[in-house]
């Protein structure tokens, strides 16, 4: 029976510590931004409390009784149901801190938890296996066991429960079940009736505390994560979607952000202009008929809505890895119709992936909205690579255009596999024939710009013909290819292996 006990401690210790490390390591991509290095500095610190941790247990193992001994599920109970505490206390005081102090001044307590559950398998171990001829046999089960179940938590809650239940509700259930283990733990234990039931109260009151705590430990937790030091009573999501794939908050006044990043604006208007989106108008001047579209990011859709009305646009193909963005859209007037749109095609998949897979697809127009070069991940869409896939994919005389995010090494890398190209504010259009402007087609193109039958500018507001004129001028005012290379010059070119973009100026934190 001891070392049945061991092994579902084992097992669910593990379930435990990987699915709150999935927890962890979801809020410090987002309280990071997606800064490369949050994730080694998260993993060291969630090692080095395991280590001190089961370095810990270590002495508790010296002085308290032996394996099989009942007396040893005191201090193993205790440790159980500490951990558990702290583990659903490290997402609610990192949005806290990160209000007042860098987030990485959070790391310590995220240490203090892993060490409360660095010293459970310990623990666990020597009350379940004897120190006789089949200990080995005995440690190696409860090892599997521990391993089991951190398997299944990775998978468990990465890919299931992040997609049904938020960060609040996985954490509330994570608690939950330390605090039935715990008591398992004690029930078993030998002690004087009056301390096992205060043991037991104690693990009654912590899952309940974690039920009524959860409301105001987890307030807007998104928006201490996200506005950091200038968080106020003003900053409150009214969207906020969580899946597997990330978290996607909006504003009131529709600024997206995707996993702590600055993601656009739900805003087709190009006067008033919020999200720089006549740099998408102006791609109907530098393509006389771009019929076959692909748009590689939707966010919050409005780009893709104005190249899905764009004269000459018969077909459009969106790839987008984060099935939450259609919820979004669904909600804004000015950019649902895109789900219904008959020429708008949505794929949920990775786009680099989808490129691969479709190798047979070609486009008069690829447009793609990089995420900030700095993140991780980022090389995936800005490496040499990449471009070269997207080279073959063009039709002959097609564009492709991507949100440089003002990297030289992304600029560097385009004009490393395209002969032609400008640069529109922090766009790049790119191909393999002259990239040049029809003044004459863009303005009579963007004067009749129309999106679900509305005309986009209104000529009998006051103003509106100066704003139509400023518009025109940015659209036009393209740097040439030879002055993007020479202000790129010596930035590196991006590739899978360098991963450049990501890891040049890596101290930006």
């Amino acid at each position: 029976m001891s070392l049945a006990l061991a092994l579902v401690v084992a097992f669910l210790s593990g379930f435990i510590s990987l699915s709150g490390e999935v927890l962890w390591y979801r809020a410090y991509s987002f309280v990071s931004e997606g800064w490369p290095p949050a994730f080694g500095l998260m993993l060291g610190c969630y090692l080095a409390g395991i280590a001190a941790g089961a370095a810990g247990a270590r002495r508790v193992c010296g002085r308290e009784g032996s394996s099989g001994d009942a007396r040893f599920l005191a201090p193993l109970g205790a440790f159980v149901l500490a951990a558990n505490a702290l583990s659903f206390l490290v997402v609610p005081l990192l949005a806290r801190i990160s209000t007042v102090a860098p987030w990485w001044a959070s790391l310590p307590v995220l240490a203090l938890a892993a060490g409360a559950l660095g010293a459970i398998l310990p623990l666990a171990s020597h009350f379940g296996v004897a120190p006789d001829d089949r200990a080995g046999s005995g440690v190696s089960r409860i090892f599997a066991a521990n391993i089991a179940g951190s398997t299944l938590g990775t998978l468990l809650t990465g890919y299931v429960l992040m997609d049904v239940w938020t960060l609040r509700g996985i954490s509330v259930f994570l608690a939950v079940l330390g605090c039935l283990l715990a008591a398992a733990v004690f029930s078993r234990a030998a002690l004087p009736a009056g301390k096992r039931f205060a043991a037991l109260g104690a693990c009654a009151a912590a899952a309940v505390a974690s039920f009524v705590l959860q409301g105001p430990l987890f307030d807007r937790i998104w928006e201490r994560m996200l506005f950091h030091r200038t968080f106020g009573d003003w900053a409150r999501f009214p969207v906020v979607k969580e899946n597997r794939n990330d978290v996607i908050c909006v504003t009131t006044d529709g600024l997206v952000f995707g996993g702590g990043v600055y993601d656009g604006v739900v805003s087709t208007s190009p006067s008033p202009d919020p999200n720089g989106i006549w740099r998408a108008y102006a791609l109907a001047g530098f393509h006389e008929a771009p019929r076959d579209v692909l748009v590689v990011g939707l966010s919050g859709g409005a780009w893709t809505q104005v190249l899905a009305h764009m004269p000459g646009v018969e077909r459009v193909v969106v790839v987008e890895i984060n099935p939450g963005y259609l919820e979004v859209i669904a909600r804004y007037p000015q950019v649902a119709s895109l789900l219904r749109n008959p020429k708008v095609e949505i794929a949920i998949d990775d786009g680099r992936r989808w490129l691969r897979r479709h190798p047979d697809r070609r486009f008069d127009l690829i447009v793609q909205n990089t995420p900030q070069h700095w993140r991780a991940h980022a090389t995936h869409l800005l490496a040499r690579e990449h471009f070269e896939l997207v080279r073959s994919r063009l039709n002959t005389g097609g564009r492709f255009y991507f949100n440089t995010t003002d990297s030289p090494e992304a600029q560097a890398t385009a004009l490393a596999v395209f002969p032609h190209a400008v640069l529109l504010w922090n766009f790049l259009l790119a191909g393999d024939t002259p990239v040049e402007a029809d003044a004459a087609r863009m303005r009579t193109a963007l004067r009749g710009f129309a999106i679900d039958g509305a005309p986009v500018w209104d000529f009998s507001r006051a103003g509106e013909e100066e704003a139509f004129e400023a518009a025109l001028g940015k659209c036009l005012r393209a740097v040439p290819r030879d002055e993007i290379a020479r202000k790129t010059s010596g930035a590196p070119v991006i590739t899978d292996d360098n991963m450049a973009s990501e890891w040049a100026r890596w101290g930006r934190h």
